[in-house]
């Protein structure tokens, strides 16, 4: 079985209760991508659920939620938060640092600013085409730790 990492660009309901959805494949797929192809899908974004400690610090929690199973009050999931986050917060893990080849997290922040081909992290927030660059690549790493 092979495995391509993916973002649904889109997605559409159905007259039947069926989707149709459109991905963005992040590796050449030719080797199983034919038009009625049965294909399995998994989500492997990394669900966890981050506590907003002040305006702009994150903080991971385990598990997400307190023993009664309730989500805290002032958390979001990785992906409710905007690019520019997610890329700092990124950086300060030792796992991305060496999925990058940074060896600390200025040079983390550095080679990733050079391999989207941005000046700051602050674009990702306003340019769409960067943000996919991002997401793409935060795509990957994340298959590349849980599966690597």
């Amino acid at each position: 079985m092979d495995a391509v990492s993916a973002t649904i660009a889109k997605y559409t309901s159905l007259v039947d209760g069926t989707m149709r959805l459109y991905l963005d494949l992040h590796s050449p797929c030719t080797d199983f991508c034919e038009v009625g192809a049965t294909v399995g899908l998994a989500k492997l974004g990394d669900t966890s659920i981050l506590s907003i400690d002040g305006p702009e610090e994150p903080t991971r929690q385990a598990g997400g939620a307190n023993a009664t199973g309730d989500v805290p009050r002032g958390t979001k999931h990785w992906d409710d938060l905007p690019p520019t986050q997610q890329c700092a917060i990124r950086c300060t893990e030792e796992r991305f640092q060496q999925f990058m080849g940074a060896t600390d997290e200025a040079d983390c922040a550095e080679k990733i600013r050079r391999a989207l081909g941005i000046e700051t992290r602050a674009e990702l927030n306003t340019n769409t085409r960067k943000a996919s660059l991002w997401r793409q690549r935060d795509a990957a790493f994340t298959v590349w730790r849980d599966y690597g």
